[in-house]
């Protein structure tokens, strides 16, 4: 009978296993931080804003395994470390509860403490107006809120760009995910694109080398219908994005004209050194926005989006 003992470690110290970059036994006994999301009451003393501290507690181990950013932060070299405690400035509460509970299930949702999801309850929690293609606010149910696909392009954004300050890769591809779901999706609602003011708020929160940044100038050249006049265009759009859009835009208008990409045959032509192919770079790739550390991690990517594009009926 096969022994139920772990194996021995012998004479030699083997390495111990790991959680993200952190000693499994952390999770083992865990010891709880607090993360101190900071938050402008509205009031004042004086001139001076009041503010105020919502304590957040989560286990030691969960949260380092979880974020690059607060593995750092709560290192024992650090002050944080030591004390257990980090004070948050820049952060909405609604947006760390959605982080906590994609720390536990590996998916995004957000709810109230007394477990209801309504909205207008507070002012601190997503949106879901469902702008969608026919015109209509569709009406919304309270139950709409634990369905990501359906809140606000800007809330959405948000939350990528709290995993990318926050140095969390897998919640960066799990959001991205939700965008463009969002984006493709054609049953049962259709949305609109994100307004330029969204746009606006991904260049300038992110690099160009952010998947999501990527993925928004790509959506804009081969997919977003142009204004019927320049009129209509209110100057959002930040100069470093509309140098990209320009060279992707004339980059593809160059790989229109070239032979060797008209048949599908190598090219190297400079005039269109980033773009070797007229269709989409997402038209059967959604995956390569995403960030992944291996082989395997990609190809279970590309499979578990097979499969989302029978479950969401989506048009890619």
């Amino acid at each position: 009978m096969a022994s139920t003992l772990p194996p021995s470690r012998g004479t030699k110290r083997l390495g111990e296993p790991l959680v993200g970059n952190n000693r499994i036994k952390s999770l083992y006994k865990p010891e709880l931080v607090s993360i101190f999301v900071r938050i402008d009451t509205g009031r004042k003393k004086g001139r001076k804003a009041v503010k105020e501290d919502v304590e957040y507690q989560v286990p030691r181990g969960l949260i380092r395994g979880m974020s690059e950013y607060f593995d750092k932060a709560f290192d024992d070299t650090f002050v944080e470390g030591k004390t257990g405690k980090i004070v948050l400035d820049d952060v909405k509460p609604w947006v760390f509860e959605c982080f906590i509970g994609w720390m536990y299930t590996q998916k995004v949702f957000w709810e109230h403490e007394d477990g209801s999801t309504e909205q207008g309850k507070t002012k601190d929690q997503p949106t879901v107006g469902r702008q969608t293609t026919n015109g209509h606010n569709n009406t919304v149910t309270n139950e709409a809120l634990l369905d990501p696909v359906a809140w606000q392009w800007a809330d959405l954004f948000e939350l990528y760009i709290f995993a990318d300050k926050h140095d969390t890769r897998r919640l960066r591809n799990k959001v991205i995910e939700l965008v463009q779901i969002k984006t493709f999706l054609l049953k049962p609602t259709r949305y609109l694109r994100p307004s330029e003011l969204d746009n606006a708020t991904v260049y300038n929160s992110l690099p160009d080398s952010s998947g999501l940044s990527k993925f928004m100038v790509d959506l804009h050249v081969y997919s977003t219908v142009p204004p019927r006049s320049d009129a209509e265009y209110d100057g959002t759009l930040p100069s470093r994005m509309l140098y990209r859009l320009m060279s992707q835009a004339t980059q593809l208008a160059r790989c229109f004209l070239c032979a060797n990409c008209k048949s599908g045959q190598p090219c190297d032509c400079p005039s269109h050194r980033d773009i070797k192919s007229t269709k989409a770079p997402y038209v059967g790739n959604l995956c390569a926005y995403h960030e992944h550390e291996t082989e395997e991690e990609k190809k279970l990517c590309i499979q578990s989006w097979v499969q989302l594009r029978i479950e969401r009926d989506l048009s890619v």
